[in-house]
């Protein structure tokens, strides 16, 4: 089964619905790095550029793995695909059979992917006090970075004030 995806001339195939709602993608740190700019999240920007995929915690990102400086990034409906003979748990699939055996499901990662799956929900704990130190000696504003930790829930201002 083929989907197609139409937007007035523009057709693409969406391999996750063809492929059982799972895909794959396949994210290089550099492509994580270039995407937080700067109309992104400071603290954001700064941890990705900082730490690259060691600020996220990739348990949180269920079915992902990171490989070296690539992310596979799990996105998936949680219906069971199939490797060779056998149906998986999507979740599981690339512990169990590893990221070869599951190119049929893997895709490039997109900006808009990259932005809409990695946000400051999968960072990692982090010491709020170094991570403002580094960006204020940085060049980024007290108040900038305060904002930016609270729109991030990484910080509570009545704590604060």
């Amino acid at each position: 089964m083929k989907v197609l995806k139409s937007k007035s001339t523009y057709s693409s195939r969406i391999t996750a619905a063809e492929n059982g709602g799972t895909t794959f993608y396949e994210i290089s740190e550099n492509a994580l790095k270039s995407v937080y700019d700067e109309d992104s999240n400071t603290v954001l920007r700064y941890l990705v550029t900082v730490y690259g995929f060691d600020a996220f915690d990739v348990d949180k990102m269920w079915g992902s793995s990171l490989e070296g400086d690539t992310l596979y990034l799990c996105v998936t409906d949680g219906v069971d695909i199939s490797v060779g003979d056998e149906y998986v748990d999507p979740e599981s699939a690339i512990e169990e059979f590893g990221v070869d055996r599951l190119s049929s499901y893997v895709e490039q990662g997109t900006p808009d992917i990259i932005k809409r799956y990695i946000s400051g929900y999968e960072l990692r704990p982090i010491d709020i006090d170094e991570v403002g130190a580094g960006m204020i000696s940085d060049g980024f504003s007290l108040t900038t970075t305060l904002q930016d930790m609270y729109k991030l829930d990484l910080i509570d201002p009545e704590e604060i004030f």
